[in-house]
């Protein structure tokens, strides 16, 4: 309760606004994940190398935009008002929806569903630095890990629904899809109207304090930044890092779901919606500490538990097993992402934030890439799933001992 009085009003907007927009994010990539695996299903020849080329194709169409368009994106929220960005973002987010529920209509060509998630993953890629960085327009720098908790908890809340409503609604509605595009329609109409009651309460300076600078200039001197703060940079890269792991872990999992326990769609969905209460609760256990030193500990504890699970996912697990993975997993995850995001928000400047967030969220979602063709490659390579798990898990050691070498350099 006292969290809920500290956070002014435009703050749950905010939550609510970017509660939708994951979740409709998750419910359509879900939902063309599973209908180009039941496609891959009719198609001659090897059924398992098939389903994870679809699989890994519909994680490079939603990554792909999020690494062309991160920087400009951060470099247009320093630029302009953060929160008309939000707004205009939304607008577009209910027309390409409109074009979704065409698509699932009159289920002609069965990539035009992936192609309004590649429209999706662009509008949310301009979407992502200003959310972070209006936070700092809304709340006092205190209620940073806070607010960050809240934010974490709400968007896994939404991949947790999200996640599980794809498989669900394609479960109950296979004749009849288009309510289901109709459906997120409305969901984003919602946050639309909440989109436009977001209002700053603390502002450490005007959203226009740049509006003049040239963007070339802005975006070099925010690389410049983050490169030559060991604390920034030593965030970045392992935040990128993690959402490669998290990139070809859901995709693994999903098709382990799918293929080798032979799951319904539902169950093999509820996975990655369990690894989202665990990063909920992890968000809000390191909202709890207060320093930043013991906040950096808690991201060491984190990569540490990822090393574990992975290690235990190579030993496939049946689905019981599966699912405290993956709540563990997402737990971890809470440790090792939630302070790295903080620090970015507390320590970079505050005339280049959106910029410096934009720069992180594009490494991050190179990241993302990167694990969707890594998925790939070791399918192609006829690696098995334990075999990739456990590549993984050798890879995260090695970062986990870069990150201790790395804290003797960081002043916190």
């Amino acid at each position: 309760m006292s969290s809920m009085i500290k956070h002014p009003p435009g703050f749950w907007h905010l939550l609510w606004v970017q509660f939708v927009g994951a979740f409709n994010d998750n419910v359509w990539k879900i939902l063309v994940t599973l209908l180009l695996i039941a496609y891959a299903k009719t198609q001659s020849g090897d059924t398992l190398l098939a389903a994870q080329y679809y699989s890994t194709l519909v994680f490079v169409v939603f990554t792909l935009p999020f690494v062309l368009f991160s920087l400009p994106a951060g470099v247009l929220s320093d630029q302009i008002d953060r929160k008309k960005v939000i707004v205009w973002t939304k607008a577009v987010e209910m027309s390409i929806l409109a074009l979704g529920w065409i698509s699932l209509l009159y289920q002609g060509w069965i990539f035009f569903p992936l192609i309004v998630l590649a429209l999706l993953s662009i509008q949310s890629a301009f979407f992502g630095p200003a959310k972070y960085a209006i936070l700092t327009d809304l709340l006092e720098p205190k209620n940073l890990p806070s607010g960050n908790a809240h934010l974490q908890t709400w968007t896994l809340l939404a991949i947790i629904m999200g996640s599980a409503a794809g498989g669900y609604l394609l479960d109950i509605m296979t004749d009849h899809k288009a309510w289901i595009a109709l459906f997120l329609l409305i969901l984003s109409a919602s946050s639309f109207w909440s989109s436009l009651h977001i209002h700053r309460s603390f502002s450490s300076s005007s959203p226009n304090v740049v509006a003049t600078a040239h963007s070339m200039k802005l975006l070099k001197d925010a690389a410049k930044e983050s490169l030559s703060s060991p604390l920034l940079r030593t965030a970045i890269l392992s935040l990128s890092f993690c959402w490669l792991l998290i990139s070809q872990a859901s995709q693994n999992i999903l098709v382990y779901a799918k293929i080798y326990l032979s799951l319904t769609d539902s169950l093999a969905a509820l996975p990655m919606a369990v690894f989202g209460v665990g990063v909920g609760i992890g968000s809000f256990v390191v909202s709890t500490v207060a320093q930043d030193r013991k906040m950096f500990q808690m991201s060491l504890l984190g990569i540490s538990g990822f090393f574990l699970v992975h290690l235990a996912l190579s030993f496939h697990p049946n689905y019981s097993i599966l699912l405290v993975l993956a709540g563990m997993f997402g737990m971890c995850n809470g440790f090792w992402m939630t302070p790295l995001q903080v620090y970015l928000q507390k320590y970079s400047s505050t005339e280049r934030r959106a910029t410096v967030l934009g720069i992180a969220n594009w490494i991050g979602f190179i990241g993302i890439f990167l694990g969707s063709i890594l998925v790939s490659a070791s399918a192609y390579l006829s690696m098995t799933i334990s075999q990739t798990f456990q590549v993984f898990a050798g890879l995260i050691l090695a970062h986990l001992v870069w990150m201790i070498f790395e804290r003797k350099n960081i002043s916190l």
